[in-house]
């Protein structure tokens, strides 16, 4: 597993056991929540999003240089890297494979 990556790679997320991927280009910041009220750049909302905790705005993907970080935005009900809860505002590293929890909504993240 890696932590890094180059420019040019595609980050896909896989929601739940769900086979569809969601690839995007990672160029700062994306933010992983529900848009059925406010705007996200990545919506989770097709996924039970609400049904399963996600707050509106829940979690943030942010690139540092070759890295991808986690980091909750002040959820209800936080989010989980690897089964490790994460503080709110801490920022955590991604590894290729690894799986965040978003209340009780599981994505792998994939570089």
């Amino acid at each position: 597993m890696t932590s890094k990556f180059m420019p040019s790679t595609i980050i896909d997320l896989q929601i739940d056991d769900n086979p569809e991927r969601i690839a995007f280009d990672l160029i700062d910041s994306a933010v992983l929540g529900r848009a059925d009220v406010s705007p996200v750049e990545i919506d989770l909302t097709p996924f039970h999003a609400a049904e399963k905790g996600l707050s509106r705005r829940h979690a943030i993907l942010e690139r540092e240089q070759k890295t991808i970080t986690v980091r909750d935005l002040d959820s209800v009900s936080g989010i989980f890297v690897n089964g490790q809860r994460v503080r709110p505002g801490e920022r955590c590293i991604l590894h290729d494979g690894d799986e965040i929890r978003l209340g009780m909504l599981r994505v792998r993240v994939y570089f």
